[in-house]
């Protein structure tokens, strides 16, 4: 049978480099996207996104080309339509994986390890509805630097206050006694300059306590910048921000913006995310709170059972290729060094079930080397973690501008 490339599914060459067959999947996913090209092309966009997920990873693309070699047509259309589902190894090349080759001179090399590619799926029924987030901690946001210089008033003690009041009143009253003498002996030549020296004693009195103390009171910093001068008011006040790419991307949005989002006035979430150094379409959701920030990658897969151990996922029995999120936070914590990167992936089951598909997660691992420290999650799941981590963020209501600023400049 003749069976179409992957190469062909996206229009470019066999010798396309990576940036030109992520440039020709964008440009056909959006063409294919179901809100574009109706319900009917769900089935094109499947086809796409399995030939993106081959040709984008260097490892499945080498063992592709290598089937794509080979003489015998049978076998190389056995991989291309099984390419996507579970066990879809040729039955041989397992028998030779476990061979070792002896080369005589040197050491046997090793087998070879292989993956099963990944279950994925197309969604085929709306998202559950997600249930509503819990009420929000009291007030809004709070903006780092603020988004207006604040009003500045100095609280002297209250002794003072009450210094000042207890001697005006004598003051006064001294005042008043030798205004009145110096009138009446005038004409006697009293001296005017006695009044001038009772009213400077007075005043030396009175005022020499709040002089003192705003003297001797440092005075409060005036932030440099203001919060509107690196982003609109609008972009700041905006929880959501930056387009979606994908159904599995737009179900975990429309998650977090019922059941996550409302609970938290700080929390602002960035899709699309890219920056140099980690792998384009690994990060489609950095959700930040304070210095707090959780990466997402969403997809949607098969139902069934999962295991994920933090280094091997298994699907029936069956080892996958394992995710590559751990490598990604380990980068941004570098590239944000007092910010806590967590990372998480959540699996969308093609029925929109929030409970599907079943993965079970084993203790993980602190190291987020590959796959490690990361827990793969389906959209239930996803839920309960994101408030787990967000409770306990201490400034998780305050809206760390320069990190969104930072953010925003690499979708």
């Amino acid at each position: 049978m003749t069976t179409q490339t992957h190469y062909q599914t996206l229009g470019v060459s066999p010798e396309a480099t990576q940036a030109e067959i992520k440039k020709a999947y964008r440009t056909l996913i959006r063409q294919a996207h179901p809100d574009l090209a109706g319900p009917q092309s769900a089935a094109r966009a499947a086809q796409l996104s399995a030939a993106y997920e081959v040709l984008s990873d260097p490892d499945h693309r080498s063992r592709y080309d290598q089937t794509l070699a080979r003489p015998d047509p049978s076998a190389d259309d056995e991989f291309v339509d099984a390419w996507g589902q579970p066990g879809a190894w040729d039955e041989d090349e397992e028998v030779l994986d476990d061979v070792e080759v002896d080369l005589g001179d040197g050491p046997p090399v090793p087998p070879a390890v292989h993956y099963d590619p990944a279950p994925t799926a197309t969604p085929g029924a709306p998202l559950q509805e997600p249930p509503p987030a819990p009420a929000p901690s009291d007030g809004g946001p709070v903006f780092v630097p603020p988004l207006q210089r604040p009003v500045i008033r100095s609280r002297r003690p209250r002794w003072i206050t009450w210094w000042v009041i207890g001697f005006s009143v004598p003051a006064a009253l001294t005042v008043l006694a030798v205004l009145i003498g110096v009138i009446l002996t005038a004409d006697s030549g009293g001296d005017p300059m006695l009044l001038v020296m009772v009213i400077i004693f007075w005043a030396a009195v009175i005022g020499a306590p709040p002089l003192l103390h705003r003297l001797t009171t440092p005075k409060p910093t005036v932030p440099p910048q203001l919060a509107t001068d690196l982003l609109p008011e609008p972009v700041l006040q905006q929880q959501i921000h930056g387009p979606t790419e994908g159904e599995a991307a737009a179900r975990t949005i429309s998650l977090l913006r019922t059941s996550v989002l409302p609970s938290y006035p700080g929390a602002r979430l960035v899709n699309g995310f890219h920056r140099p150094g980690v792998d384009p379409g690994l990060v489609d959701h950095v959700l930040i709170a304070g210095r707090t920030m959780i990466i997402i990658s969403s997809l949607c897969w098969q139902d069934g059972p999962y295991r994920w151990d933090g280094a091997r996922l298994q699907y029936e029995g069956r080892e996958l290729a394992p995710f590559q999120l751990g490598v990604a936070v380990e980068r941004l914590r570098h590239a944000f060094p007092g910010v806590a990167v967590i990372g998480a992936v959540v699996l969308h089951s093609p029925s929109g079930r929030l409970d599907r598909p079943l993965i079970e997660n084993a203790p993980l691992s602190p190291t987020p080397i590959g796959g490690h420290g990361v827990p793969v999650l389906n959209p239930a799941g996803l839920i309960d973690f994101v408030h787990g981590v967000l409770r306990t963020v201490p400034d998780r209501d305050v809206v760390d501008v320069n990190l969104m600023t930072h953010l925003l400049g690499h979708r």
